[in-house]
This record gives C-alpha cells, sequence and structure tokens, in this order.
C-alpha cells in the first residue's frame, strides 16, 4: 500500500478564494463607523423632514389624512433604514463607502448579503441596551466589534473608498 497524500478539493465556484487567502483590512475605528452612520442618517432625515412638512400641511385640512400621511412617512422611514443594512449586507451603504468600510463575515471574509443585513439591524437592538453599551463596545474591544456583530459573527473592516456623490447612487437599485 502506497502512502500518497490525498488529491486537493477541487476548485470552488467562480469568484471563490479559500478563507486563508481572504484579504481582510484593518478593523474600523469607531468614528469611522459613527460617521459613517451619520451619513446614513441622511435620507432617512430628508424622509422626515419632507414627510412632517407635508403631513403637516394636509393635517391642517384633516387630521386623519395628516395622521395617515405620518405614518406613511414612518414607514418609508424604517423602509430606507432597513435598506441601508441591506446596501451594508450585500456590499456597502453610503456612509461605509464614504468611510471607506465594510461588514464582512468573520469566518469567510465575504459580505454577509443582504438578508443577515436586515437581521443585523434587528439585531442592533442588543447595542441599545444597557444605556447603548454595545454601541461603545469597539472603543475597547480588539476587534472593534459591537455587541451585536460578536453575536452574529461579523466584523467592519476598511474596503474600498468613493466619493460622498458616487456613494449615494448606491440607493438606486442595480447601483454599487
Amino acid at each position: 500500500m502506497s502512502m500518497n497524500p490525498p488529491p486537493p478539493p477541487p476548485p470552488g465556484p467562480p469568484g471563490y478564494t479559500p478563507y486563508a487567502a481572504q484579504p481582510v483590512g484593518a478593523y474600523a475605528s469607531w468614528g469611522q463607523r459613527f460617521v459613517a452612520i451619520l451619513i446614513n442618517v441622511l435620507p432617512v432625515l430628508a424622509i422626515y423632514v419632507v414627510g412632517f412638512i407635508i403631513a403637516a400641511m394636509i393635517g391642517a385640512v384633516s387630521d386623519a389624512l395628516g395622521l395617515l400621511v405620518m405614518l406613511v412617512v414612518w414607514l418609508a422611514a424604517v423602509a430606507a433604514t432597513f435598506y441601508m443594512y441591506f446596501l451594508d449586507g450585500e456590499s456597502q451603504s453610503p456612509g461605509k463607502a464614504v468611510m471607506g468600510i465594510r461588514v464582512i463575515k468573520e469566518q469567510t471574509g465575504q459580505p454577509i448579503g443582504g438578508g443577515m443585513g436586515i437581521a443585523r439591524a434587528i439585531v442592533k437592538v442588543i447595542d441599545s441596551l444597557a444605556c447603548y453599551l454595545g454601541w461603545l463596545w469597539p472603543l475597547w474591544d480588539a476587534k472593534k466589534q459591537t455587541l451585536s456583530d460578536k453575536v452574529l459573527g461579523t466584523v467592519v473592516v476598511e474596503g474600498p473608498k468613493a466619493e460622498f456623490a458616487d456613494a449615494f447612487k448606491r440607493l438606486i437599485p442595480g447601483k454599487k
């Protein structure tokens, strides 16, 4: 019986790179993450401001209709927030693109996907517990993770950087 080593595993799908070869940049600083969040809030804030003005004008005519418009505005703002997290999972949200950071799965070094990006938004509730301590966790954590990042096994690392205007083109489906 010969002692030949086993054959190497077959290659993965096109574009696949084994975990050991994944390029992982430096962990994103708390400041980079904070500014990215502020930039991502801009479109959501615009929805609230414009929507509030429209609801106030319509509410002057009909209270019920004004309330209905505010409900639609609130739903649009929530949807926009989840869309930002969806973009984080797929590639980068506008804020993360401007700051040159991205969210990846720690084990694979790959983007987490849109669905997990939305799940990440929901799990962010953990960061808000105990006086928002989870949001500050990256200040002293070795991998600069929030508590929700630890739960989901994600890290925020340096990635491609985009100009402000180009970053906001990501809000249009199909643009990156």
